[in-house]
Parts: structure tokens; C-alpha cells; sequence
């Protein structure tokens, strides 16, 4: 379990912390954890790219009315984000989400249901987090999520891979996401895209476009690789999840 705060996040810990705090006022005893998932969560924190993400587990649902105020309260335009963005979702301690939140200068939503043909993405962020986290509030999310079964995470790993490549064709992020789902379904261990990226340029016969794909998104840059590069990327780590199955 990841601990160790990030140095790239010392502009952003009095927003965690200012979070935490709302957060325990409105959730009151019922609140179990709240931890910083995603890169941050994990020691890869990078200015330009980045989000927020944070999970929130509570025991009990709370009133219907609350979450959406929630949401508001930490919506960008009430407490600016010093990020790209915040990602942060309410789970039930069953794993339900009941608040998915999204908000930052380009975008606000805040829904208190989800698509089930999104559900992979909460999926993919729950088993990656139960061990790449960094707890901000009470236990830490694998003492308190259930781990999602082994094919259910293949499938979500999956429908991410084939969501990247056809919505973000060109992006880096599609690029090391697909670096990142190889190492897991080879290794079994979850990594960051940093450590993906040197794991698989380690293994690769044409490294630089993964190279390039780590400095475009250190600069936030969005799109502008390769298309071929990315697709290729893209299959091996699908021809290995459907390998592993």
C-alpha cells in the first residue's frame, strides 16, 4: 500500500485536506475511508496531466439529498481544483457507487447512478487502488472494498483498452493504458503508467513511441502520437488479457 506523500502534490494538500474535513462534517460517522487514488494516489503525480481522483467509502448510503449537495460543494467553481480536474465516487462499502463526480474548468457532471456500460471504469479503479492508494481519512480501501473477481477486472481492463482506442486514437494516455493493462495481464500486478512504460519499453522491439508517449503527457499534451504506434500497442495488450483468460 502506497503512503508516501508525492513532492509534485505539495501545492495540492490543503485542498485534500480542506476535502477531508467537508467531507467528515457531512458523512459524520459513516464515513470509512477516503484515500487518493489514481496517479497522485500512487507517487506519479504529474502538474500538467493529472486529475484528482479520490475514493470515499461509507457504511451506509446516505440521505437522497445529500450526495448532490455534496457534489456542489465540491464542485470546481465552489473550490477550484488545483488539478485538471477532480474525479471523486462515494462507494458503498459493497462496492456500489453512489456518487460520481466529476468536475473542473472543462467539465461539472455529477450523476448518483451509472450506465452500467461505464461500470468498467469503477471496476478498473477499485482493483488498482485496493493497492495503490494513499489513505487520507480512516482504513485503508482494501480493508474496506471487496475485491473485484479476477475476470470481472479482465473484462473491465478489456472494455478500457477498446474505449481508449476508439475514442482517444492518438493520446498518450491510450498508449500507456495499454502498457499498463500488458504488465497486469502478464504479471498480475498493477503499476502506474510510468512504471508500465519503463517495464515495457524494457520488452519492446520499437520503444520510442512509448517514449514519446511519456513526454507528451508530461507536457498535457492529449493527442498527437502515432495512430499505428498506439493500435499496435493497444492489440498486444489485448492479444495478452484474451491469452490469460
Amino acid at each position: 500500500m502506497w503512503s508516501e506523500k508525492d513532492p509534485k502534490l505539495s501545492g495540492v494538500e490543503e485542498y485534500l485536506e480542506e476535502m477531508v474535513a467537508l467531507l467528515r462534517e457531512r458523512l459524520g460517522g459513516d464515513l470509512l475511508s477516503v484515500a487518493l487514488i489514481g496517479g497522485a494516489g500512487a507517487g506519479s503525480f504529474e502538474p500538467a496531466s493529472s486529475d484528482i481522483d479520490v475514493a470515499v467509502v461509507v457504511a451506509r448510503p446516505p440521505a437522497p439529498e445529500l450526495l448532490p449537495g455534496l457534489a456542489g460543494e465540491l464542485s470546481h467553481s465552489r473550490r477550484p481544483v488545483p488539478a485538471r480536474r477532480l474525479e471523486l465516487v462515494v462507494y458503498s462499502r459493497e462496492g456500489e457507487v453512489l456518487l460520481n463526480l466529476n468536475s473542473g474548468e472543462e467539465v461539472e457532471r455529477a450523476e448518483t447512478s451509472i450506465d452500467p456500460a461505464e461500470r468498467f471504469w469503477f471496476v478498473l479503479d477499485v482493483a488498482i487502488a485496493r493497492g495503490r492508494s494513499r489513505t487520507l481519512f480512516g482504513e485503508p480501501l482494501g480493508a474496506v472494498l471487496p475485491e473485484p473477481p479476477p475476470d470481472e477486472v479482465r473484462a473491465a481492463a478489456l472494455d478500457s483498452l477498446r474505449w481508449f482506442a476508439r475514442e482517444e486514437p492518438g493520446a498518450p494516455d491510450t498508449l500507456l493504458n495499454a502498457c499498463r493493462t500488458w504488465r497486469w495481464a502478464l504479471e498480475g500486478e498493477w503499476s502506474t503508467k510510468e512504471e508500465a512504460a519503463d517495464w515495457a519499453i524494457s520488452r519492446s522491439s520499437d520503444p520510442g513511441p512509448i517514449s514519446a508517449a511519456l513526454a507528451a503527457r508530461k507536457l498535457g499534451r492529449r493527442e498527437g502520437l502515432d495512430r499505428d504506434a498506439v493500435r499496435r500497442a493497444a492489440t498486444k495488450a489485448e492479444e495478452a488479457l484474451l491469452s490469460s483468460a
